[in-house]
């Protein structure tokens, strides 16, 4: 039953927390925290139209359609700061609806993003004439993955999103915006992630050590540690072309809290293997409960008779049922209405 094992391993209770509420570091000087979203379960079965709250009723929902072309660009001195940092003490965890990367250590980032004067979303409002631009630190919490992309980027839907979620911080003692002071502010720096050129060559990457430490167990509790690498730069994740498109959303699991200062980046990293990208979309199967279905062929047991009182014994084989996940592997939400926002372009 190996086979049938491994395959129920990988089956994802639909139930379980959402990714983007597991850091528990400590962010901001009050201490607040990424914790677990409460309030009733979800998952992806309907694409997410089924969420209730501000996921059903905001009106700057993540994720979003977008063309590169024709975007008004966003000023120089407005551009995020994407040196993110390297981390060490890196866990792979099954949240229940992907796969998600922590850390135990953050060094050398000078991460930041822009805001106009003193109000986190303002620099997506209108025009930037007259208005002081600040940059503000933002700290990496820690990146998920969603199968497939949710971003409609120029048109195409890519295998795989990364997104590395990161947040104000109120702990280095440099100036952050007031609101951002009193309630956390979230920015998502977003890629595309394609298969290489050979999807079926071997693959060396950071996405095989992943794969190959994909936990089994749901949670924290279940997380596999990563020894190799000890440390990854988080740039690194980043595409060559660091052109990216920036706008103002919203989380795209529930409760799909909006403010969030989103940063996709146009052009796709392409590196998975084919092996890479099964095994991730194994571990986000939506499946609610396992059905029985038949074994394979090589699965077949054989049952051994007792044996009789003359000490022979006979064996018939019977096919027995294997667990096995079922639903779409798939965790993007739908694609949301632009409605009135703006979305810039910011070329390096």
């Amino acid at each position: 039953m190996r086979v049938a094992a491994a395959l129920l391993a990988l089956a994802v209770c639909a139930n379980a927390c959402s990714h983007v509420y597991f850091a528990d570091s400590d962010l901001h000087a009050h201490g607040r925290r990424l914790t677990a979203a409460e309030g009733p379960t979800w998952n992806y079965n309907k694409g997410g139209s089924d969420w209730p709250g501000t996921c059903a009723s905001g009106n700057k929902q993540s994720p979003i359609a977008f063309s590169s072309d024709g975007l008004p660009a966003i000023s120089s001195d407005a551009r995020a700061n994407l040196q993110l940092g390297v981390v060490s003490g890196l866990k792979v965890i099954n949240t229940g609806h992907g796969t998600q990367i922590e850390w135990d250590k953050l060094e050398d980032s000078a991460a930041t993003v822009p805001v106009f004067d003193d109000t986190w979303q303002a620099i997506f409002d209108g025009s930037s004439e007259n208005k002081t631009v600040r940059q503000v630190p933002v700290k990496p919490l820690q990146f998920h993955l969603h199968t497939a992309s949710e971003h409609l980027v120029n048109g195409e839907l890519a295998p795989v999103e990364l997104h590395i979620v990161a947040a104000v911080d109120n702990t280095t003692g440099a100036w952050v915006p007031e609101n951002c002071r009193q309630s956390q502010c979230l920015t998502v720096f977003g890629v595309s992630i394609w298969l290489a050129s050979d999807p079926y060559a071997k693959s060396d990457s950071f996405w095989q050590t992943v794969v190959d430490n994909l936990p089994t167990a749901t949670g924290k509790e279940g997380a596999n540690n990563l020894t190799s690498p000890a440390t990854l730069n988080l740039t690194a994740l980043l595409p060559e072309d660091l052109t990216f498109a920036t706008y103002s959303g919203s989380l795209t699991t529930p409760p799909c809290s909006e403010g969030v200062q989103w940063h996709m980046f146009v052009t796709p990293k392409r590196e998975l293997s084919a092996a890479q990208l099964n095994a991730l979309q194994a571990i986000s199967s939506t499946a609610t409960a396992e059905v029985l279905a038949a074994c394979p062929a090589d699965e077949v047991i054989p049952e051994v008779a007792a044996a009789d009182g003359a000490g022979n014994s006979s064996a018939s084989t019977v096919e027995l049922g294997c667990k096995t996940p079922t639903g779409a592997r798939i965790t993007n939400r739908q694609v949301m209405p632009l409605n009135d926002r703006t979305v810039f372009i910011s070329k390096p």
